[in-house]
């Protein structure tokens, strides 16, 4: 039975038989809780309760768009009470009788002045992890988010590290893993995929430049392999980052700073009778440190238009543009820079660098009714890229040089299908959930040698289909009061199409399947405390590039990541929460497609393992601080050798000071520790620390003024680092070396923003 039919089935017996979707007549409660901004709130608690009664009847948590419900409801007298830490508690009474369907939308109100960093922004999310962590705007709002690293870096345990200019997409390393641009985090922006499969340059490529930090409202992070509705690339996190419905008043916002830094941000908020939208247009310029100008040039647009229907139902579509293109001075020898031929941000190569495109159309639709949700949406997006790169400089030709030229033209379409229906199981209030994903990828993707932007030849040119369907359902098992359990599993469909535009192999398309089950348990000793116990496990994957799987049909095309996780967390009198998780995680040895090379490489099975810790503190009303650790070792299961390029021990943290609603400041710092680069740990990546300070005032009603120091004590320090073989002119022979990318040094950026009505 192909793998197409058996999703087909699982799909009609999830929706079908006894315990299917059929309702009868009871009562049930249902509704959205929001900000007074509008914005949906998750990880509020409700709780549906008789009258003068200590004993809460019914309790839940409002999901990632604020929605809650309960079915099955007795006729009666009722008192709703929603709360979460950092709001005022809302309060409802209302009778049930005779198959009753209740409609509450809340909106909760701040316990502290709205532009600050209320406590809420650290409040828990629906956890089923001790390592999930959600992020709200009013988090974002202190944070100098100009650029996608600075949004990313609120993930604890996630470096961002750029090595060839500032367009190119990020190297992500986060648990144990050098996911190099995206192999193993998968990121989605208002539900489309940022990742790339079966990429030029290297698989799951992730270039997140395209977006706007200012249009995000929230930011969810999922560590591990243990939740059902993310598929390929999950296997070390996923991080979802959702769009913003309007911006509370229309702006302009006007930067410029050292290294020739400049940018303009506009931000409109069009009002209108049948919904609410939201137009920003963003342009940039950077030449940064370095001694070949990076001339890196940036035009975003970003637009979402939301258009409700009635009460429960809603239709949104967004756009995005964007068009980029940079110079880059490359990693460079360590050697070169010792032996004082080269300054630490000079270049071997200054042709590198390249240009990118990238378009993105959604429409999408939710409705609530009853006790159900239905969500769906539908995505296009049209992606160019052309990388100028000379990694290992005259080691491979000595007349021309290694430079090579990596193209990436693609187009993506698919969508995605999500349904919840919260149910009574055991007695109990539980969720049921059910979707469909489907992603088709067409994409001409070359791999050139080139002398200074100019082609020599051609080493790769290939035409990619690639088709990934997915089915999972998940349920909530309510055992106890205090235990529940969280078990679903995810079925993944592929199709890897592959055409030699060369004519050297024949035309393939092979399939492949991947079953991967979840399982989780979440444990609260006592009612009322708000410890919480987390035991988690999922099987995961990385899907392989295509060409790779063309290339040796029998070799393991989706290998597996089977993860574990065991974790507490704990909140002390509304000041100080607590996380801790430990964590481990297996990898299955798997052919890996290099984009650099045009070849593949047999990579033996992994383990990565090791403690995260989390602490939140409100020290008074009007001064936070955060911290995070984590530590992690990998090695090669069949010859325990360490993986190289991942970090072992890395913290982030801050301080957030707020004295006047008109000003605040924020002082964030981020260290790795040293890490080897080679697999046989004789050579280390030096570690770092870096801190960062932000500054806003207020000016009036209408105009702020921000300030902000990147690098504040000018540490000199190595942003991204590898360990390799290059040959330089003079050189007779490749020579093994530290190649690196200098860090930023002391930078400022001063701006003025303007508010205005539109």
């Amino acid at each position: 039975m192909s793998w197409l039919k058996r999703s087909l089935l699982l799909l009609f017996f999830s929706f079908g038989g006894p315990g299917g979707l059929v309702f009868g007549q009871a009562n049930s409660v249902s509704g959205e809780v929001r900000d007074q901004a509008g914005t949906p709130v998750p990880g509020a608690t409700v709780e549906l309760r008789a009258p003068r009664s200590d004993a809460a009847a019914l309790t839940t948590l409002s999901d990632e768009q604020g929605h809650f419900a309960f079915v099955s409801v007795p006729d009666g007298e009722y008192v709703c009470t929603v709360s979460l830490t950092g709001f005022h508690t809302f309060q409802k009474t209302f009778r049930l009788t005779g198959g009753a369907q209740e409609s509450l939308p809340i909106a909760l109100e701040t316990e502290l002045p709205p532009m600050s960093v209320s406590v809420e922004a650290y409040a828990a999310a629906p956890r089923t992890a001790s390592s999930s962590s959600s992020y709200r705007q009013e988090e974002f709002s202190e944070r100098p988010l100009e650029t996608p690293a600075d949004v990313l870096r609120a993930v604890p345990g996630l470096i961002i590290a750029q090595h060839a200019g500032g367009a190119k997409s990020d190297q992500y390393l986060i648990r144990g893993f050098d996911a190099d641009h995206g192999t193993d985090i998968a990121l989605y922006y208002e539900g489309i995929p940022v990742n790339m499969v079966s990429h030029a340059h290297g698989q799951g490529y992730a270039d997140l430049h395209w977006m706007i930090p200012e249009t995000l409202v929230a930011m969810d992070a999922y560590k591990g392999p243990y939740f059902a509705e993310f598929g390929n690339l999950a296997t070390g996190a996923a991080v979802q980052m959702r769009m913003r419905e309007d911006f509370e008043r229309s702006f302009a916002r006007f930067q410029g700073g050292r290294f020739d830094n400049q940018r303009v941000l506009i931000g409109l908020s069009p009002r209108f009778s049948a919904g609410k939208g939201l137009i920003a247009i963003e342009a940039s310029h950077n030449d940064g440190p370095f001694r070949n100008p990076q001339r890196l040039r940036r035009l975003n647009l970003a637009t979402r238009f939301s258009f409700p229907v009635g009460d429960r139902q809603a239709f949104w579509v967004l756009f995005t543009g964007y068009e980029g293109n940079w110079n880059a001075s490359g990693q460079i020898p360590l050697r070169e820079v010792r032996a004082g031929r080269l300054d630490r941000f000079g270049s071997i190569d200054p042709s590198e660098g390249g240009d990118s495109s990238r378009y993105n159309f959604s429409v999408g639709h939710r409705k609530v009714w009853g006790s159900q949700v239905l969500k769906s949406q539908f995505y296009l997006v049209h992606y160019d890229l052309r990388l100028f790169t000379n990694f290992t400089f005259f080691a491979r030709d000595s007349l021309h040089g290694d430079g090579i030229l990596q193209t990436d033209d693609r187009k993506v379409l698919g969508g995605h299908v999500q349904y919840h229906r919260a149910h009574r199981l055991l007695g109990r209030s539980s969720m049921l959930t059910l979707g469909v994903d489907y992603r088709q990828d067409l994409a001409d993707v070359g791999l050139f040698y080139q002398e200074k932007r100019r082609l020599l030849s051609t080493a790769v040119s290939s035409h990619i289909n690639e088709l990934n369907a997915a089915l999972y359902v998940q349920e909530e098992v309510p055992f106890s009061d205090s235990l529940k359990s969280i078990v679903g599993f995810r079925y993944d469909g592929f199709r890897f199409g592959v055409e030699d535009r060369m004519g050297k192999d024949p035309a393939s398309a092979p399939t492949r399947s991947f079953v991967g089950p979840k399982a989780s348990l979440v444990y609260t000793p006592a009612k009322g405390d708000s410890l919480q116990f987390f035991l988690n496990y999922g099987r995961g994957f990385h899907s392989n590039d295509a060409r790779a799987v063309a290339a040796d049909p029998r070799g393991v095309a989706l290998p597996a990541a089977s993860g574990y996780e065991l974790g507490l967390n704990r909140k002390f009198m509304n000041r100080m929460e607590v996380t801790f998780a430990y964590w481990l995680l297996d990898l299955k040895g798997e052919l890996v497609w290099l984009g650099d090379e045009g070849t593949t490489e047999l990579s033996g099975p992994t383990r990565r393992h090791g403690p995260e810790l989390e602490i939140k503190y409100r020290i008074r009303d009007d001064l936070w601080a955060d911290a995070d650790f984590t530590y992690s070792r990998g090695f090669f299961r069949g010859t325990r050798e360490a993986i190289a390029r991942a970090p072992r021990f890395t913290a982030s943290g801050g301080f957030s000071y707020r004295p006047a609603e008109a000003l605040s400041a924020s002082l964030r710092l981020r260290h790795v520790g040293d890490h080897p680069i080679v697999e046989d740990a004789s050579a280390f990546a030096e570690g770092y620390t870096v801190a960062d300070l932000t500054l806003r005032r207020r000016l009036g009603r209408d105009w702020e003024a921000l300030v902000s120091v990147e690098n504040l004590f000018n540490a000199d320090f190595k942003e991204a680092q590898t360990y390799f073989a290059s040959r330089l002119k003079h050189e007779p022979q490749p020579v093994p070396d530290n190649h690196f990318n200098a860090g930023v040094p002391f930078a400022w950026k001063v701006g003025l923003q303007y508010h205005f009505d539109f």
